[in-house]
């Protein structure tokens, strides 16, 4: 009866469907076996949802965003549960969709229906599993084991439509994909596809017999780190984890079969003999540099690398090791660390550059009419003369030639200066060298040669001369009352010249001098000791210059102005006529005398930049002994014969 009653509800609908599109003609039992025929025409949605719940007995709660009309056309009759496809297909076309919520069905918009009432299915059983009510939405979780989430979370939309839903999340390379059910299994079975099991990793240790397993173990890793990235451009999760057991000397592997193979094979392409020559202790021999320089160098580079978090350039631990007797290195490293090191220790054992020196130390008295560099124009260039401060110590002035061929006016007495000069000395017209200079004042008593020394030395290597005598010095002296005995200690100093000049030869044929210029003296003088005694104890006068001077090579710098004074006091008077009280000072003479002097300093640096240069500059030498050259005064004067070695100092 009850069955009766529900197929005359049925019927009452279709007629009204019926009359209402012209075209729908339904016949036979609404039973699950019964057999209908379907054809609507622009008819309301909400209409067609009425005949479904009524043919099915479905309970319907529609959401009030459904609407719309409907058309379907169906000449040939289908069953009840093919209706019900067919009324979820014209669903999902218009955007609505169908969500199971217990007893009931919603029907709702497509895109809030994805996220409300979805069966969330986990596994391909589960997939199979579930009986789906036609295009009903399904969300499902895929774990990939093999290939990328992120490379394959690109393709899948493509599959499932614009209507479904796709979802990375990379922390367990999942997948997450919401989609109406058959869309679902279409990409079940893609997915499936491209991420293929494989076979399980496999753990292998590789001895190795002639190479070693850290340097091995790295190069592996860096080139399979590139192998596995250009895999997973294709969606395929590579596995390779390389160790070393330096201990053992094996190389630990664990990987899939594919893998394991290619690095079998490249482990032994690189276990190989060592090539002769080729070993871990290697031999240096320097040309130029010290061998204890060097290995300072290296070493201190070593250490810094491994105090560092940064990328490593050198793959192990390496020695460096001085032979201070065959100026030679002894490394221990690897051939490939070798390699690094001996491209490094090339570029240190360059062969550097000579400079030869020539110096002129000299003291002139204040009544010497031989003054040069006492009228210096201050922080004026004329010419190929650049000079600094201003001097006039008396006895005659100097002009130096500038462009105009006049001189320098003088200056006010006192300073200290100096001159960087590229023409040559004159004396009445007559030009000589530094070594003209030191030849034509032997003779003369106001002037002191203290030092004339002539170094040749390396680029940025120090350079010294010490002209001294070793002075003994009273330290302490101790009286002893009841012996009467006096006891002194000594010390012994150095007096004399020194001199310091370190080099550095700069671009375009230009030098850097640092110049350590010590002159001391000594001069006696009475300490008094006690009980009316005395005691006769040097003492020193020191006079330092200590600068640095940048200048072309051949160039000549003067330093001067330290100047020093000498008091002195002499008494004489006439045998007994001197003793005459009140009139003997008619017969008495008292002289109180100042010497002063002033300390001249001449250097001129010459690069030699070659054997040829050097052995040039000894042949100059040697003429020089032997050529002179006569002024109007007939001095002869030792000159040089080649001025482009040391040009000449200009005086007048």
């Amino acid at each position: 009866m009850m069955i009766a009653n529900k197929m005359m509800r049925i019927l009452g609908v279709v007629l009204v469907v019926c009359m209402l599109s012209g075209t729908a003609v339904c016949s036979g039992s609404a039973s699950q076996h019964a057999y209908i025929s379907m054809d609507f025409k622009k008819v309301e949605i909400h209409v067609l949802i009425k005949f479904i719940s009524e043919l099915t007995g479905k309970n319907f709660i529609v959401d009030n965003r459904v609407g719309g009309r409907v058309t379907i056309y169906s000449p040939s009759k289908v069953s009840v549960e093919e209706a019900y496809r067919v009324f979820e297909s014209v669903l999902q076309v218009n955007n609505f969709t169908i969500v199971p919520s217990g007893k009931v069905y919603k029907i709702m918009p497509l895109a809030v229906g994805r996220s409300e009432g979805v069966p969330t299915l986990t596994s391909d059983s589960s997939l199979r599993q579930h009986k789906p009510t036609g295009d009903e939405l399904v969300t499902l979780l895929i774990s990939l084991k093999h290939s990328s989430a992120s490379e394959l979370g690109k393709v899948i939309p493509k599959l499932i439509g614009k209507n479904g839903l796709v979802t990375v999340y990379p922390p367990t390379n999942s997948l997450i994909i919401t989609a109406p059910f058959a869309r679902i299994q279409e990409a079940q079975k893609v997915i499936n596809e491209i991420d293929k099991s494989q076979y399980a990793p496999q753990f292998r240790q590789f001895p190795l017999k002639f190479g070693d397993s850290k340097s091995v173990a790295a190069n592996l890793s860096k080139i399979l780190t590139t192998q596995v990235k250009e895999q997973e451009k294709f969606g395929k999760k590579a596995m390779a984890l390389v160790q070393a057991d330096e201990r053992t000397n094996v190389v630990l592997v664990l990987a899939d079969p594919e893998t394991m193979m290619t690095i079998k094979t490249m482990i032994k392409t690189l276990d190989i003999p060592t090539p002769a020559g080729k070993g871990d202790i290697h031999f240096i021999s320097l040309e130029n540099a010290k061998a204890e320089d060097v290995a300072k160098v290296i070493n201190t580079l070593v250490e810094r690398q491994g105090n560092t978090k940064e990328e490593k350039v050198l793959s192990r631990e390496v020695k460096i090791v001085a032979d201070k007797a065959t100026n030679s290195l002894v490394i221990t490293a690897r051939p490939d660390d070798f390699m690094i090191l001996k491209s490094t220790i090339e570029k240190l054992d360059v062969e550097r550059k000579q400079v030869f020196i020539e110096a002129l130390l000299m003291e002139a008295s204040s009544d010497s009419n031989f003054s040069f560099g006492v009228n210096w124009a201050g922080g004026q260039k004329a010419g190929k003369v650049f000079l600094f401060g201003s001097s006039n110590q008396g006895g005659g002035t100097v002009s130096l030639p500038s462009s105009s061929g006049t001189g320098f006016p003088a200056f006010p007495a006192g300073g200290s200066i100096g001159a960087i000069i590229e023409n040559a000395f004159s004396i009445g017209g007559t030009e000589y060298s530094i070594q003209s200079i030191l030849s034509a004042v032997k003779g003369d008593n106001d002037y002191t040669i203290l030092a004339t020394p002539q170094l040749l030395t390396l680029d940025n290597e120090e350079a010294r001369v010490d002209v001294v005598d070793n002075i003994p010095f009273v330290k302490e002296t101790v009286v002893t009352t009841a012996t009467a005995i006096n006891t002194q200690s000594v010390d012994y100093k150095d007096v004399g010249v020194k001199l310091k000049i370190t080099p550095r030869i700069g671009q375009n044929q230009t030098l850097q001098l640092d110049v350590l210029q010590e002159v001391s003296r000594v001069l006696n003088s009475l300490v008094a000791v006690g009980d009316g005694q005395s005691l006769v104890a040097p003492t020193t006068r020191k006079r330092v210059v200590e600068t640095t001077i940048r200048m072309k090579d051949g160039q000549t710098v003067v330093i001067a102005g330290l100047l020093s004074e000498d008091g002195t006091k002499n008494n004489s008077s006439t045998p007994g006529l001197g003793d005459i009280p009140l009139f003997g000072w008619l017969f008495k003479q008292r002289k109180k005398t100042n010497a002063k002097s002033n300390l001249y300093i001449f250097i001129t640096p010459h690069i030699i930049n070659s054997f040829d240069e050097a052995e040039k500059l000894a042949e100059n030498k040697r003429l020089s002994v032997h050529t002179t050259r006569v002024g109007k005064d007939g001095l002869g004067l030792p000159m040089m014969s080649d001025p482009s070695l040391l040009p000449p100092i200009i005086l007048q």
